[in-house]
């Protein structure tokens, strides 16, 4: 099919051009996968520079409208947008004129080498699960999901460009996040992020909503930065020597389990807590407990 563009995650996909090119804006970081055509003609109208220092392309954000005027002119974008769908099997979707795509089903992009989410997503009615991938951030994720999320089995550094409403679970395990910055503005039954590297719980809203919140298996040493009411609250297997500056209120079980915890001090209204394995807590002040 001459004419028809595809993504390098697609590569094993028999089709002849490829789309190379990424543009990334400043100081947002917002990252634009651009066709040859469409490349050729932003740097005719010179909206893009090259960085030598962070090797890429990059513009302005100021310039934002000139690069959108660029893209969305480009009869490349639909024919590709088509092809993305019927390679993923999406048949109920809608392409909107800022080429954002909504999906009235599930988007299935499981274990597909993808180094990056291939169109811009805006509501998914279903699910949304793009584990086991080589993804590094959740550009083009949708920003409305009426099921899941999960984005487990990647590399991802940052939730930022990630769904905003997710009425399921928010699953985002075995990533290489830092921080929680991103994190979604609703998310109704669970978070989970085993498993990464979070040094700071910065990022969370003052209220988590969610029935779940779930951040064990990481590294934190403080609950300083993080909500100040939640649910279930799971910071269990992590390093911290001290429960001061965490949340006010847990309303269901809270298990600080396998820490370095010496006292409770801090220890938040509960319903239920779990903390004695793992810890060298000897003494218990039950005005406290």
């Amino acid at each position: 099919m001459p004419g028809v563009l595809r993504y390098r995650t697609f590569e094993k996909l028999e089709q002849e051009n490829v789309v190379t090119e990424y543009i990334v804006g400043i100081p947002s970081g917002e990252v634009i996968d651009v066709t040859s055509d469409e490349f050729a003609r932003l740097r005719k109208a010179r909206v893009i520079r090259y960085d030598q220092q962070k090797k890429m392309f990059r513009f302005l954000d100021a310039n934002y409208s000139s690069v959108k005027k660029v893209i969305f002119n480009s009869p490349d974008r639909l024919a590709h947008i088509d092809y993305v769908m019927d390679a993923l099997k999406i048949k109920r979707y809608k392409i909107n004129e800022n080429l954002v795509v909504d999906v009235d089903y599930h988007v299935d992009l499981t274990n597909r080498k993808m180094t990056k989410i291939p169109v811009k997503f805006g509501t998914v009615t279903g699910n949304f699960d793009c584990q086991f991938n080589n993804l590094t951030n959740l550009t083009n994720s949708p920003h409305h999901i009426g099921g899941y999320f999960d984005c487990s089995g990647n590399e991802i550094y940052t939730l930022i460009g990630g769904p905003d409403y997710v009425a399921g679970g928010y699953y985002c395990n075995d990533n290489n996040l830092e921080t929680l910055d991103g994190f979604p503005t609703y998310c109704e039954v669970t978070f989970t992020a085993e498993r990464n590297k979070l040094n700071s719980l910065i990022g969370c809203p003052q209220k988590v909503t969610c029935r779940n919140f779930d951040v064990s298996f990481n590294h934190l040493r403080t609950l300083k930065g993080g909500p100040r009411t939640t649910n279930d609250f799971d910071v269990s297997h992590n390093s911290l020597t001290t429960l001061v500056g965490g949340p006010e209120e847990v309303k269901g079980t809270f298990n600080c389990t396998y820490n370095k915890l010496f006292n409770l001090l801090g220890m938040p209204a509960h319903h239920r807590i779990i903390y004695d394995e793992g810890n060298k807590i000897e003494e218990i002040d039950n005005d406290y407990y």
